[in-house]
């Protein structure tokens, strides 16, 4: 059966649960229930924050924009000045935002992960020899992370996006004065 669900692309969750199945003598059910659990929750994680990145992104992405096309106008030298550094902020904030979404894929992986089967095959997933619970909880590992990485991330665009948003508004409100 977990064979089946590998095949179908039904996921490393779905395929370890099924190797519960075969795992029914042992007692630590439970403990592999909790493992999945955090699994699942920390792939729910790594959702929020990929959509976060891309809201942020698309939002920096606007109002750099609009500072560029305000540094083409005659403005006076410091608001000139304030463009630029809130520029050189949200630039900032951009390239942070898209380390946040590089993906990172070194190695072949811990045995029994999406990863390892790439590069070894299918088999390495319903390898009996494998404890699922160490298999979930390693993978689980490396979600958080990446999930921690990425609000790391975010919460550096989001800064730099702050900055730069005061010293644009900053700079404009020189220019009208």
């Amino acid at each position: 059966m977990a064979a089946e669900l590998v095949e179908t692309g039904a996921g490393l969750t779905r395929a370890l649960l099924a190797l519960v199945t075969a795992y029914r003598s042992r007692e630590n059910t439970s403990t592999l229930s909790l493992v999945v659990f955090a699994h699942d929750d920390a792939r729910e994680q790594l959702k929020h924050a990929d959509g976060k990145v891309k809201a942020l992104l698309g939002l920096v992405t606007a109002v750099l924009a609009g500072v560029v096309t305000l540094n083409l106008k005659d403005l006076p030298t410091l608001s000139t000045v304030a463009l630029w550094v809130a520029t050189v902020l949200l630039v900032g904030s951009v390239l942070a935002l898209l380390d946040a979404i590089r993906p990172r894929m070194s190695g072949e992986g811990e045995p029994g992960t999406w990863l390892h089967a790439a590069h070894h095959g299918w088999e390495t997933l319903v390898d009996t020899s494998l404890v699922p619970e160490v298999v979930v909880a390693r993978d689980t590992a490396e979600v958080a992370k990446t999930v921690l990485r990425k609000h790391r991330r975010v919460q550096v665009a989001t800064a730099l996006l702050a900055v730069g948003l005061f010293v644009l508004a900053a700079g404009l409100a020189v220019g009208m004065v």
